[in-house]
């Protein structure tokens, strides 16, 4: 694996495929999906009006 531009040309990386792929397996599991749609608001208890 490589990484990084070292005179325009790729470098070694520092740490090994296997490290490299733990690392990503973390990192991944890591990730939330969150929503994207706003959720209502809702009314915290509406004032309650007398009848006539």
């Amino acid at each position: 694996m490589d990484t990084g531009r070292g005179d325009g040309r790729a470098i070694p990386s520092s740490l090994s495929d296997t490290a490299a792929l733990a690392l990503w397996d973390k990192t991944l599991t890591s990730i939330r999906v969150r929503s994207t749609v706003q959720p209502t608001p809702k009314a915290s208890n509406p004032a309650l009006v007398p009848t006539l």
